[in-house]
């Protein structure tokens, strides 16, 4: 299907975007029956099992010391490798051999008590195999978005998030075919975009950010941002 409105306030970061798709096509299609969206948490995450133990006694897994506001001060662009990486990382798509490419770029400004992210052309495009069907998901994101910014030397909080001059469209392919999916534009979506806190290291010219979602591992979703 192809979809495009202007997004509430519950509008994702792309790559939460893609994964709540991916989760509502791999739900409706596995077992060859008519897909229909699901609202699934995020699960790019180890099991306990799978998870290495830190090899530095000193290294908990807390962000490195970082310079505050001070540091996270500035226009950052997105990381599309970095995206790309993250957006087959869970959901056992890694498992399924998903490929995504990430073309166009988001940027970021923190400025004092606010942030702006643009969206110029951001487009994600995600294909894989299951039960030998085809699969090809296109997002794409244009517009600006902003919020009232609080950074810490542990958190990045976002609030207060204003999505109107953000358009998100999307797309879904089944062995070529574009596929209907009734209601998926009004799953309820999460992320970045829509505001919360984040877990950050800020060093030089690289700005990391993982979300903070109680009950959930999130490690695995990293957003990488560089200095502009």
């Amino acid at each position: 299907m192809r979809a495009t409105r202007p997004l509430p306030v519950v509008l994702a970061a792309p790559l939460a975007a893609v994964s709540l798709l991916v989760a509502g096509l791999l739900a409706g299609c596995s077992d060859g029956g008519t897909p229909e969206p699901t609202a699934t948490e995020p699960t790019g995450s180890a099991s306990p099992e799978e998870t290495a133990e830190p090899e530095d006694d000193a290294d908990d897994g807390a962000p490195v010391a970082s310079a505050g506001a001070g540091c996270v001060e500035g226009t950052w662009v997105s990381d599309p490798d970095a995206q790309a990486a993250q957006t087959t990382s869970g959901l056992g798509m890694a498992d399924l051999g998903a490929r995504a490419t990430v073309t166009g770029e988001s940027v970021t400004t923190f400025a004092g008590d606010s942030m702006t992210t643009e969206y110029r052309d951001l487009v994600v495009e995600v294909t894989w195999g299951l039960e030998g069907q085809a699969f090809r998901m296109v997002n794409s994101w244009s517009g600006t978005i902003t919020g009232r910014l609080e950074v810490t030397d542990e958190h990045i909080v976002i609030s207060d998030v204003d999505t109107s001059g953000l358009t998100l469209s999307y797309e879904n392919y089944v062995n070529g075919e574009l596929l209907e999916m009734p209601g998926i534009e009004e799953i309820p979506l999460s992320g970045m975009a829509a505001g919360g806190t984040s877990t950050y290291t800020c060093s030089g010219d690289e700005l990391r950010m993982v979300p903070v979602v109680e009950g959930i591992d999130t490690s695995t979703m990293v957003t990488v941002l560089h200095r502009r």
